[in-house]
């Protein structure tokens, strides 16, 4: 017995043309990806902050000491408040949008009963739009002043692993200038 998918392509392989066989999904694989897109890798969703930060904690994390402890806990600390920043706005964004939307629809379809321009659900979408848009201003400005912290504590990891790896640059000899050339080139 056929599947659909095959009945549909065969007369498409009688023409001449041939398609390559539907995807298979074994118990333990993720769901099928399509050929076209299957061999590509996906997209970096990371900010470039963030993989610079993720890289600065995996080099303060080989230091064991009380600064470094402190360090990684800002750090995880700073993170967290971001996230949390961001869902903040993410709220605030959606309320907004939905009392547009509903002011929106008192405005173009007034249902029996909002011929008053003074009517309590009126208002309170207009106070629920101005509340959420004032909220948003003010995350958006301890956020941009959260990020000026965080600027701060990676220039401290950058010191922190500048100390951890300086000892190790002075102890390894560099080579001369004149050590890379072949003797031919001598």
């Amino acid at each position: 017995m056929t599947s659909p998918f095959e009945r549909q392509l065969a007369p498409c392989a009688r023409n001449g043309r041939s398609a390559p066989p539907p995807p298979v999904a074994t118990r333990a694989s993720s769901p099928p990806i399509p050929r076209a897109i299957g061999g590509k890798s996906p997209p970096n969703r990371k900010l470039e902050h963030e993989t610079q930060a993720a890289f600065l904690k995996a080099l303060i994390a080989y230091e064991d000491g009380e600064e470094s402890r402190q360090l990684r806990d800002s750090l995880a600390k700073a993170d967290r408040e971001r996230k949390c920043l961001r869902h903040a706005i993410f709220w605030m964004v959606t309320l907004f949008i939905l009392s547009l939307a509903g002011l929106g629809y008192c405005a173009l379809l007034p249902p029996p009963g909002f011929y008053n321009s003074t009517h309590f659900v009126t208002m309170g979408l207009s106070v629920l739009g101005l509340a959420s848009l004032m909220c948003q201003l003010g995350f958006f400005g301890y956020l941009l002043l959260h990020r000026s912290g965080v600027d701060r504590l990676h220039k401290e990891c950058r010191l922190r692993v500048l100390l951890l790896v300086e000892p190790l640059l002075s102890a390894s000899p560099r080579p001369s200038r004149g050590a890379n050339k072949s003797p031919t080139q001598l």
